[in-house]
């Protein structure tokens, strides 16, 4: 038996498939003169249209709009399901009834209807999901042109740079909404992914918006993490894993950050020592960078929320890149000359201006 759970007015997608379907298949047999494969076919064309109807309604449901761009709240849900995600489903029910009816009249016509019906889906999916990650991005652009930086609605070059940070699955996690300029000589890029959250204890919280911002330093360091928090046994030394790992540094002065301790981890026990300077303690703090690392000549900080609130807005960018950029000046000059080499990235939309590969600090 079909039991069906809402929330909000998720029961009103229902309450459009008993409609629709008998309207869409009436409409169907009244324009194919009573053809049983062209019923299937125009009245199937018929539920998609609906369906985009469905969609629109749903969308005003489950969101509204701010100053800063639309904000998905997804309180009306069917089955834990926000009820404009289910729009796509009816479309894709509406070409079944298609392709069963070009089978009814050729099997050639029901695989092109298919290909054409997967293509549509994809394509159609793609296409609104890109316009709902830039929306509310238009402050950004406009800080881009206002300061003289650079902004990309999307970059798939940079989720490549991205997995030597964050493994693989950064190659599914394009970036989009991306700024880059110069702050105090340093470039900086800043950007937002999204990825499916893990755990979700709202309805319809599906995604996870990550919020990053990256310094290209004019050197590659070795990795490091620092992490503000405390440890699973309490104390500012970790007793697992990274124990029995030969060099593996973990910070031993704890730094008051809203209760917590600061730890970092590298391969290099004395490279950790010497770049945890109180300066850079300092500014940690004072930033309240709660977690940034250093892969390779970027030195990264990212910020996470649920991806169905407004991005950030672009003022708000612009200081998180003028945090790091002062994080990236209070690294000591020493551990930048001893342990810095030529780095094998370049910096995101800029040619670099020396030769040797490396930019201008």
């Amino acid at each position: 038996m079909l039991r069906f759970e809402y929330t909000g007015r998720g029961l009103m997608t229902l309450w459009f498939v008993i409609f629709a379907v008998p309207i869409s298949f009436g409409v169907g047999m009244l324009a194919s003169g009573y053809s049983t494969a062209g019923a299937l076919i125009v009245g199937s064309l018929c539920f998609a249209f609906l369906a985009q109807i469905h969609g629109f309604i749903a969308r005003g449901l489950n969101s509204e709009r701010t100053p800063h761009g639309r904000v998905w709240h997804n309180r009306h849900t069917l089955n834990g399901a926000p009820i404009q995600n289910i729009t796509w489903v009816l479309v894709f029910a509406a070409g079944i009834g298609v392709m069963i009816g070009l089978w009814m009249i050729s099997w050639l016509a029901a695989v092109g209807g298919v290909v054409a019906v997967l293509i549509l889906t994809i394509a159609g999916s793609s296409y609104v999901e890109n316009l709902r990650q830039q929306n509310g991005l238009g402050d950004r652009r406009e800080l881009a042109d206002t300061r003289g930086w650079r902004f990309r609605r999307k970059d798939t070059a940079l989720a490549s740079r991205l997995k030597a940070a964050h493994g693989k699955a950064a190659l599914r996690a394009i970036p989009f909404g991306v700024v880059a300029g110069e702050i105090d000589d340093l470039p900086f890029t800043s950007f937002d992914t999204e990825f499916p959250s893990i755990v979700s204890t709202r309805p319809g919280t599906e995604r996870t918006r990550r919020t990053m911002w990256m310094v290209h330093l004019p050197v590659a360091l070795p990795e490091i993490e620092v992490v503000v928090g405390t440890h699973p046994d309490g104390s500012p030394r970790q007793t697992g894993i990274f124990d029995k790992i030969p060099g593996r540094f973990w910070d031993d002065v704890p730094l008051p950050f809203d209760g917590n301790q600061l730890r970092a981890v590298t391969d290099d026990l004395a490279y950790g020592n010497a770049l945890l300077t109180p300066q850079v303690r300092r500014v940690t703090e004072q930033y309240q960078l709660d977690k940034w690392r250093i892969v390779g000549r970027d030195l990264m900080w990212a910020s996470e929320r649920p991806g169905n609130t407004a991005p950030l807005a672009a003022a708000a960018l612009a200081d998180g890149a003028q945090h790091l950029v002062a994080l990236a000046r209070a690294l000591p000059s020493s551990v930048v000359e001893q342990y810095g080499t030529t780095p094998k990235t370049g910096v995101p939309f800029r040619t670099p201006t020396r030769a040797g590969g490396r930019d201008r600090p």
